[in-house]
């Protein structure tokens, strides 16, 4: 069927056709799906949704070229890793690869030609670029005239909203945007929200002492209305708080999102029903002075069923 289809297609099928075929057709499509392709070795790394897949694989084409590579997105959404997996699936993995952030530390001119040394062949990964003055961007074209390195340079904001200060020059400006890889808000994937919070959930799982069943179907849902403004480092600090304090067989939505706890009232069903025969059964055996017969007669049951209920209730 055509929504079967579409599950596995987002679960990672190449394709897909629908009964009754031709077989012509089916050996030409199936021709197709077993050609080589260039992210045939890159499993899900950004997400299941169409739009990371997209980002997959022009991780994977990046990684057979040498050019200059821009990966810019907003924070948390694993631009840095996306970088290590392209000098990883790269000709270049065996040597070094060397990060400079140029937002969180402070870089001298000279900073950048000694990691420029250390990468050798091997791959420059630099954050933060647009933050980088006149002087810092006139001594990287320099290094770029005749690299050994790759470069992968990384950006938070869109290029076209640098402060005035620290815009970047053109020739460099081009070079980088030739090749660039945007990765989409968290936020426009709620299906990949849910997938990066399944796997962040197996690590965090293997660490308790009593394992828990995965996530409660109310809490999958909250997870892809939530905007998450802080991206995938929101979302995995969000998962390791609910799996150390979920004291249950799931995490519900209360676990996740504890802000939410004095709006979340609802108790599973099967306490509610629980809690409400316990006290049932407890009236009657108290009007009856005990005698489970009447009880029964009572509360509408037998008097077998009555002292089942009574066993599993601890009465």
């Amino acid at each position: 069927a055509i929504d079967q289809a579409v599950r596995l297609i987002r679960s990672g099928a190449a394709d897909y056709i629908t009964k009754p075929f031709d077989i012509g057709t089916f050996l030409q499509r199936l021709a197709t799906v077993i050609r080589p392709r260039v992210d045939q070795h890159m499993p899900p790394e950004t997400g299941i949704s169409v739009a990371a897949r997209t980002v997959d694989r022009q991780a994977c084409v990046a990684a057979t070229k040498d050019a200059p590579v821009l990966i810019r997105g907003g924070p948390g959404l694993g631009k840095l890793r996306l970088a290590r997996c392209i000098h990883a699936l790269s000709e270049r993995r065996s040597a070094p690869l060397v990060v400079i952030d140029a937002l969180r530390d402070a870089v001298a001119v000279g900073d950048l030609r000694t990691a420029a040394g250390q990468a050798g062949e091997g791959v420059l990964v630099l954050a933060g670029i647009g933050s980088l003055g006149p002087s810092h961007q006139a001594a990287l074209m320099d290094l770029l005239q005749a690299p050994a390195f790759r470069l992968i340079a990384i950006e938070a904001l869109p290029i076209a909203v640098q402060p005035p200060d620290t815009v970047l020059r053109p020739d460099l400006l081009g070079l980088l945007q030739s090749h660039e890889i945007v990765v989409p808000a968290l936020a426009d994937r709620p299906e990949d929200a849910v997938w990066l919070a399944g796997r962040l959930f197996a690590g965090f799982n293997a660490r308790r002492k009593q394992p828990l069943s995965g996530f409660a179907a109310t809490t999958e849902d909250a997870i892809r209305a939530y905007g998450w403004p802080g991206n995938g480092r929101e979302l995995r600090a969000r998962v390791r708080r609910a799996v150390e304090v979920a004291e249950g067989d799931l995490v519900l939505v209360s676990d996740l999102f504890p802000e939410r706890a004095a709006d979340e009232m609802i108790r599973p069903l099967a306490d509610v029903r629980d809690a409400a025969e316990r006290a049932q059964i407890a009236a009657a055996l108290e009007r009856t002075h005990g005698q489970v017969a009447e009880a029964a007669r009572l509360l509408r049951v037998s008097r077998t069923t009555l002292w089942e209920k009574m066993q599993k209730l601890a009465l």
